[in-house]
């Protein structure tokens, strides 16, 4: 289905004369229908011919997050649209879900002649193809969040929670809380948001009041809650209820998601952790639940990431032209593709463009690419409010120096 085009918005990225070689193309196989060889006795491709700049996009197209890969492809090809007239071209291929997939399809990507991979979503998939990848010369746009699966030439453009944590740890710290406390899960992204909440607490002047972590497994982690709950001065160590509220300006960030979001909330209000006394503090996990949303203990909850305003503008108009709701890492798609096209309209896509100081404005805010292969991101700070989210402290607009341009004017 083509997408009716539509006036842009001042703040939308890189309207870059720009076709949308899905909709406007002739008849032809599609790359990521194919079927492609095993990856461990495929030879080496030779490089194809080149033509007009192409950007591969490597999805998991099939298998159990299928849904999700559809969305970011259309995602892609919206922002294509968008761009308007342009002979940039993007080559779809399937990933599946697991590593060996994202192998094939890099080495097909390749193949093609692609001068850019956006994707993997998986950090897996994205440490998988990053040797093809770079044999190659072709700059990866991961869409995954993990951090560790950055290198050089290799971008994570997903949301970190490194970044989100920081954000609202350091927003906290100027506006009344002076000590906070942290439950994580023990995995990846809790060992992430930890290390961040202890770096931010440390530049900010915030007193870590607890940090606990639980096994991922843990339904309820009743027994981790009581020990923050205790450190934060709410239940003392011999369990008993306290008899005045606890010292006024505390916190504690929960660095999860879902229903055991919800459990952890559950638990602290059975504690006696009163969201009116203790700040709730979260990530944007929270906001992918519309039941967190509408929790009576998580009212009130700061979390940054993009402006919900921007973020819901896109919504309507994937939702008005496809048909369904975005999934929340569309938007992500979105501005990696269109940055890319605005790219593309400088000339080759050189991997110098990609690392531009003063960075490139999306739907989702401001972004710039690092040479390390991480992404810093200008986040919004919000308030859970009533199935909502209330923007308290708006995203920054600029990066020092203003923001990088593409034919000479802002995008």
């Amino acid at each position: 289905m083509r997408p009716a085009k539509t006036t842009p918005l001042a703040t939308t990225v890189a309207l870059a004369g720009i076709m949308l070689v899905a909709a406007c193309s002739p008849q032809r196989p599609v790359p990521w229908r194919q079927t492609l060889p095993n990856p461990d006795v495929v030879a080496p491709l030779p490089e194809a011919p080149k033509g007009p700049p192409k950007a591969a996009l490597l999805l998991p197209l099939s298998g159990p997050s299928e849904a999700i890969g559809q969305d970011l492809m259309d995602a892609a090809q919206m922002a294509l649209f968008d761009a308007g007239e342009n002979q940039l071209e993007l080559l779809p291929f399937d990933t599946g879900s697991e590593p060996e997939g994202a192998m094939v399809a890099a080495r097909a990507a390749v193949a093609s002649g692609a001068d850019v991979i956006i994707g993997p979503l998986f950090a897996r998939s994205t440490t998988a193809i990053t040797p093809i990848a770079n044999q190659a010369n072709v700059e990866v746009l991961s869409l995954s969040n993990d951090s560790s699966v950055a290198r050089p030439g290799v971008w994570v453009l997903g949301l970190q929670p490194e970044e989100q944590v920081e954000r609202v740890v350091r927003f906290a710290a100027q506006n009344g809380v002076s000590r906070a406390a942290t439950l994580a899960p023990a995995d990846a992204y809790g060992e992430k948001a930890v290390q961040a909440f202890r770096q931010a607490a440390a530049t900010s002047g915030l007193e870590p009041a607890g940090i606990d972590t639980y096994p991922p497994a843990d339904s309820t982690p009743s027994d981790a809650v009581g020990r923050v709950a205790r450190a934060l001065g709410v239940v003392p160590s011999d369990g008993q209820r306290p008899a005045t509220p606890p010292p006024p300006g505390g916190a504690v960030l929960l660095a999860d998601g879902g229903a055991r979001l919800r459990a952890v909330a559950s638990l602290l209000a059975y504690h006696d952790v009163d969201p009116g006394q203790i700040r709730h503090l979260a990530t944007m996990r929270l906001a992918d639940d519309p039941s967190a949303l509408r929790d009576p203990q998580l009212q009130g909850a700061w979390l940054a990431g993009p402006a919900p305003e921007a973020s819901e503008q896109f919504a309507d108009r994937f939702s008005q032209v496809y048909g369904r709701p975005p999934s929340s890492v569309a938007l992500l798609a979105y501005d990696t593709t269109a940055m890319v096209a605005g790219l593309s309209r400088l000339g080759p896509l050189e991997p110098a463009r990609y690392t531009d100081s003063q960075g490139f404005l999306g739907r989702a805010g401001i972004f710039r690419l690092l040479p390390d292969g991480r992404t810093e991101r200008g986040l919004a700070v919000m308030e859970v409010n009533q199935g909502t989210l209330r923007t308290v402290d708006p995203a920054p607009t600029l990066f020092g120096g203003g923001m990088a341009t593409l034919d000479g004017s802002n995008y």
